[in-house]
């Protein structure tokens, strides 16, 4: 009877010890929240019809690797056809820049010598006629025909005057200009057609995992519309949210993150951001602290993982973020 009572009181003293030492016992405040990443949606800006898929879901790619093909119909030989226009374009600028050929100013030249010749054998012809129609001997008529081939001659040796004076003087600075302003336009016909061209190429602008690709050769795609989801592999950051009594923190501060998918590793993460304004407690948000329904959201920044080495935190995944020091 008497080792039954002193049992009982040495149990009786261990559990009030156990007591004490748990109300004691100071456990490090923490906050839950989730891990996310940046997601990318990717698209053309011209869209059409899928003429090769070269990842899949889940694959790993690069900056500037080629995702997705699409058909390009018609742009080939668009663009065909504007290269042929600015040549021409170009030819024409070229050959208003360089002005008259000398061979054109001599032909000019040797037209209006025949046509000063014309012009004095029809002078002479009329003077003679004039001179004999004074005298009675000609009549009206012949007298007017001379006068008619005269005013012709002379018609005509202005106007080859004229034609070498325009040669001589070059090309207008209007008609270059015009020119110019054709060749700017087709240039820019050549190179919005060529733009589209590379749009038919879908490729990942980041470093990343695929998430989202559900497309197989054939099937259309609108253009300015995303096609596939990219996770950006340089960035992961935990969303969480603190009550104001635990908002002691400080940007770039570090703190513990733990994951319940790795039992026993710590993260070391980095505050990046904490909210200027707080908000009543979301319903997914868990801490200690039940009794604070105001918190202020913050973001701690994960370290990328080791060279060489897959990424191990997921967005989604559960994570803890210890405002103190783990036991």
């Amino acid at each position: 009877m008497v080792k039954r009572i002193g049992a009982m009181l040495i149990l009786a003293v261990v559990l009030t010890a156990l007591l004490i030492y748990s109300q004691q016992r100071h456990e490090p405040a923490s906050v839950s929240g989730f891990i996310e990443a940046h997601q990318v949606r990717i698209g053309s800006r011209v869209g059409g019809r899928v003429a090769k898929v070269l990842s899949q879901e889940g694959d790993h790619v690069s900056a500037g690797q080629a995702l997705i093909e699409l058909e390009p119909f018609d742009l080939l030989q668009r663009k065909a056809q504007a290269v042929a226009q600015l040549a021409l374009n170009r030819q024409r600028l070229d050959e208003l820049k360089a002005g008259p050929r000398n061979q054109d100013i001599d032909a000019a030249r040797g037209e209006l010598k025949v046509a000063e010749s014309q012009a004095e054998l029809a002078r002479i012809s009329w003077q003679r006629i004039k001179d004999v129609f004074e005298k009675g001997a000609s009549s009206k008529e012949e007298m007017d025909r001379a006068t008619a081939t005269l005013d012709g001659a002379r018609g005509a040796e202005q106007a080859a005057k004229a034609r070498l004076d325009l040669l001589l003087a070059g090309t207008r600075r209007e008609q270059i200009a015009q020119a110019q302003a054709a060749v700017e336009s087709a240039e820019a016909s050549c190179q919005a057609l060529e733009t589209q061209i590379t749009e038919l190429t879908i490729r990942a602008s980041v470093d990343g995992e695929i998430e989202s690709l559900d497309l197989r050769p054939g099937d259309l795609v609108a253009a300015n519309a995303p096609v596939l989801t990219l996770i950006d592999g340089s960035e992961r950051w935990v969303r969480a949210y603190v009550p104001q009594s635990r908002l002691d923190i400080k940007l770039d501060q570090a703190l513990a993150v733990t994951v319940d998918s790795f039992p026993g590793r710590t993260f070391q993460g980095k505050v990046t951001f904490i909210s200027q304004q707080g908000e009543f407690t979301p319903r997914n948000v868990q801490t200690p602290e039940e009794r604070s329904k105001q918190v202020f959201r913050i973001k701690v920044t994960l370290p990328p993982p080791p060279e060489g080495q897959a990424e191990q935190l997921r967005p989604g995944m559960t994570a803890d973020v210890w405002l103190e020091d783990q036991p």
